[in-house]
C-alpha cells in the first residue's frame, strides 16, 4: 500500500488494528480469540443467547458481508467473495462436535475472513469510497468504518462474559 490513497491506507489500518492490534485503546479481537480454549468459547455465560465462540463467528460473516458490498460496487475492482465458512448467516451455527480444533480451526479461518477483508479495502478504487453501497446510503467507507468499529464492539463483548482468562 506504499502509494496508496490516505483515506485506504488508514481504514486498512484500523481493519489490522481492530482485529490483529495492537490499539491504542485496549484488546483486540484475535489476541482476545486465541486466550480462549473451546470450553471458554462454548462458555457458561452467554450473551444474549450467543457464546465467545458464536460471536467470534459473526463478526467474521459481517466482516465477509462488508467485502461483498465493497466488491459489488467496486465495478469490478474486487472480485466478489465464495460462500462464508460456515451457514447460516449472520449468526452461523458452531461446528458439531465443537472441539479444540474446530475452534482453532474457525479462528484461522476467520484470519482468512480479514485478509480478505483487508485485500479488498487495498483494491477498492478510492475514488468510490463516498459511494452508497447499501440502500439506507451508507457508503463504502462507512461501511469499512463499521466493520472495525463491529470488532472492537463484540472483542469488548466477549471480554465481558465472563470468561476465566479475562
Amino acid at each position: 500500500m506504499e502509494n496508496a490513497p490516505l483515506t485506504t491506507t488508514l481504514l486498512a489500518a484500523q481493519a489490522d488494528q481492530a482485529f490483529f492490534g495492537p490499539a491504542w485503546h485496549g484488546p483486540s479481537l484475535l489476541p482476545t480469540l486465541k486466550k480462549l480454549k473451546a470450553a471458554e468459547a462454548l462458555g457458561a455465560s452467554p450473551f444474549e443467547g450467543y457464546t465467545a465462540w458464536g460471536v467470534a463467528l459473526h463478526t467474521g460473516y459481517w466482516k465477509y458481508r462488508g467485502l461483498v458490498l465493497l466488491a459489488k460496487a467496486s465495478k469490478g475492482a474486487i472480485p466478489q467473495p465464495g460462500r462464508f465458512f460456515r451457514g447460516p448467516a449472520d449468526w452461523p451455527a458452531l461446528p458439531d462436535p465443537a472441539h479444540e480444533a474446530a475452534w482453532k480451526e474457525d479462528v484461522d479461518q476467520l484470519v482468512e475472513v480479514h485478509q480478505a477483508w483487508k485485500t479488498g479495502l487495498e483494491f477498492f478504487p478510492h475514488q468510490l469510497w463516498d459511494r452508497p453501497v447499501r440502500s439506507d446510503g451508507t457508503t463504502a467507507a462507512e461501511v469499512a468504518f463499521g466493520v472495525a468499529a463491529h470488532d472492537l464492539y463484540h472483542t469488548a463483548q466477549i471480554r465481558n462474559m465472563g470468561i476465566k482468562p479475562f
